[in-house]
């Protein structure tokens, strides 16, 4: 029933994003999500978010892809509708998404006011954001055609989001990390974020949610976290 809820919503709020309804009635601020199971997902701590990191670097395009993901938590069509435009040396502002409906795909804006949001960069995801672009400007201004996407389908044009989320699982298991979906990608910037002692309001305008209830999704994965970072201050210091 949750997930049905879930995508009721997401679709009410693509529609109104587009003027065809006033309001979206299934809002998670309107309407109370049913209590039961939460889905389990894959913990990304970070020792593997390292790991992954060092594994995409220089693969086109989940170098960039990923470190958007992992490194400031935005979605798959965040990610997608990124164009240079929207990018500084020390902030990415979402402004847009890609999706996929009708059989189109199609560029609008984010879902909600909150997915619309300015992002410091971490040193990290700058340094991949730099040497995506200038790979990418090599390889296709020798074809004659002008980056405007950050993630393109290799000859300047936007992915399928479907195709993209099949070809990351390809390269995931292919590379030892089946199980990582892309949006797994994201859950593990939210709970990094969480364990590493950002404050819950801080940590839901970064992810462009508007609601403080999305984190209790997080809350069990990043109590675990937290042991083990436990565990690791006993082997530093818990032989004094």
């Amino acid at each position: 029933m949750s997930d049905i809820l879930r995508v009721l919503s997401q679709a009410l709020a693509r529609a109104e994003s587009l003027g065809y309804v006033g309001k979206n009635p299934a809002d998670a601020r309107l309407v109370n999500r049913p209590a039961g199971t939460r889905a389990n997902f894959t913990m990304i701590d970070a020792k593997l978010g390292e790991k992954i990191l060092e594994t995409v670097r220089g693969e086109d395009p989940w170098d960039v892809a990923a470190h958007l993901a992992l490194g400031l938590g935005l979605r798959r069509e965040e990610v997608l509708g990124l164009t240079w435009a929207d990018v500084e040396d020390d902030t990415v502002r979402v402004r847009q998404t890609l999706t996929y409906a009708g059989g189109e795909l199609h560029f609008g804006p984010p879902k909600s006011d909150a997915g619309e949001r300015d992002l410091p960069l971490p040193v990290f995801v700058a340094r991949a954001l730099k040497r995506h672009r200038a790979a990418q400007a090599e390889k296709l201004l020798a074809i004659g055609v002008v980056p405007e996407l950050v993630v393109d389908n290799g000859i300047g044009e936007p992915w399928m989001p479907a195709s993209f989320s099949t070809g990351w699982r390809r390269f995931a298991k292919a590379h030892g990390f089946e199980g990582i979906t892309f949006h797994t990608l994201r859950h593990g910037a939210a709970t990094l974020m969480l364990a590493g002692g950002v404050p819950d309001a801080v940590a839901i305008t970064v992810m462009g949610h508007a609601d403080t209830r999305v984190l209790r999704r997080y809350q069990e994965v990043v109590d675990e976290l937290k042991q083990d970072a436990a565990k690791r201050m006993d082997a530093v210091l818990g032989g004094v």
